[in-house]
């Protein structure tokens, strides 16, 4: 049985590579494991019990419970987000307004498009537009999406799991599973016949984002760097809503980003964020600014 961090790692060299459906596909077997582990129900073998598990397969005492390790992962357990060499950590999207302007947003003038030719962030200037339809007045709201799924760092393919290590897991799992079914709305916006399957999709990545969101305010051990788990969930939940249509929560999001930004000027923790401190300053510098379209009367 490969180790959940082993293919949670895999999954993400696949959600970075485009291959949404099969990081779904992964990611939901891994859960269903760390499920079982957590019940009791499984058994996780380290790299070098499986080997002498192979050469000797009558042993039954090879297998070992996470209940039964003396050792923990707990003090070398990290992840981070994992970037592409290539491409940009944020990716622009635009989604459709009808009736009104939506106040502290950027609009810009654009079709629908998920993506933008370049794959840059979303430091372009935005200007207004608006197209008439049946509805009235439509709009295209830019918004930006946080991509980088998490990798699992140290030394955790050394020992069994136990069951805070599980659950530091489940949180990735699910995560990476939210960005996988998230993008893959993205990748579908474009086709008009499947708007139906997208927003099942834009749904699904909702659900996983705010169950990934509990998982990770109860966790107890150090990891990473924490505020930007949580700058990137809360991007990432905005451009959802305003997908959905549910501006006002999409502007909730952007509030507590905004908060959250200042914190970490405030107590001087800029470098925690790393290349990615441009990209979330430009996600907020509408309601910094305010350079804002007026709504519409």
């Amino acid at each position: 049985m490969s180790h959940p961090a082993k293919q949670i790692n895999e999954t993400s060299h696949q959600i970075v590579n485009g291959e949404y459906d099969g990081a779904i596909i992964s990611l939901t077997n891994t859960l269903k494991t760390l499920r079982l582990v957590l019940s009791g129900d499984a058994k996780i073998l380290v790299p070098k019990e499986m080997e002498e598990w192979n050469d000797d397969d009558d042993d039954d005492d090879e297998c070992m419970d996470h209940s039964e390790s003396s050792y923990s992962l707990t003090d070398c357990f990290e992840y981070d987000f994992f970037s592409s060499p290539t491409s940009s950590s944020f990716l622009k999207t635009a989604v459709s307004v009808k009736g009104r302007n939506t106040p502290r947003s950027p609009i810009v003038d654009t079709t629908p498009c998920p993506t933008d030719s370049n794959n840059g962030d979303s430091s372009s200037s935005a200007t207004t537009s608006a197209t008439t339809s049946a509805n009235g007045p439509q709009h295209q709201l830019l918004v930006t999406i946080f991509r980088d799924p998490i990798m699992v760092r140290g030394d955790h393919f050394l020992a069994p799991l136990d069951i805070q290590v599980c659950e530091e897991l489940s949180y990735v799992a699910i995560y990476n599973l939210a960005l996988s079914h998230h993008l893959k709305s993205v990748e579908l916006a474009s086709d008009p016949t499947k708007q139906y399957v997208r927003r099942l999709y834009l749904h699904k990545a909702l659900s996983l984002y705010e169950h990934s969101h509990q998982i990770l305010m109860k966790q107890t051990i150090n990891v990473g760097v924490p505020v930007i788990h949580s700058m990137a969930l809360v991007s990432n939940l905005s451009q959802i809503h305003h997908a959905l249509g549910d501006h006002s929560k999409a502007e909730m999001c952007m509030q507590y980003l905004l908060s959250t930004m200042m914190y970490v000027i405030d107590c001087g923790k800029v470098d925690s964020l790393g290349n990615s401190m441009d990209g979330f300053f430009n996600m907020i510098l509408p309601l910094i600014s305010g350079d804002l379209p007026a709504p519409a009367a």
